[in-house]
């Protein structure tokens, strides 16, 4: 993940501080579960991107806004799925990711027009490398 993070930091794509050891203990509390490898990497590097019209089609929401948002996935009973969702557009369109059970790793497309969350992407890390059109090697 750390070929990424440093892609996003050469590309200057605008990113928020760190997330706290705490805060990310509070989201996982919160949102009921652990956060895989990738996902702590992107958050300890930074807590979210802020709304802007960079070329990423997604961003990362920061953990207060994943944690606001948890409250739709409690709604639709995405959480007994192990999902939880952690990229918008902003356009009411999200990404989720599968944290536990059968699916975990996996990321899934939520479309505010047709809500079907099959998984598309085997990983965050395909996941990301799609986001940003470009291949990232494993270092």
């Amino acid at each position: 993940m750390q070929d990424i993070i440093d892609a996003y930091q050469e590309a200057g794509f605008a990113r928020e501080r760190a997330a706290s050891q705490q805060a990310l203990e509070a989201a996982q509390q919160e949102l009921d579960c652990l956060f895989p490898e990738a996902l702590l990497a992107l958050y300890t590097d930074h807590n979210g991107m802020p709304a802007s019209k960079e070329w990423l089609p997604m961003r990362l929401m920061s953990l207060e806004e994943v944690t606001d948002f948890h409250q739709v996935v409690l709604e639709y009973g995405w959480d007994l799925w192990g999902l939880r969702v952690f990229w918008t557009d902003d356009n009411s369109n999200y990404a989720g990711l599968y944290i536990t059970g059968p699916l975990a790793g996996k990321v899934c497309w939520i479309d505010h027009g047709e809500i079907d969350p099959t998984p598309v992407y085997a990983s965050v890390r395909s996941f990301l490398c799609v986001l940003s059109w470009r291949p990232f090697r494993r270092k």
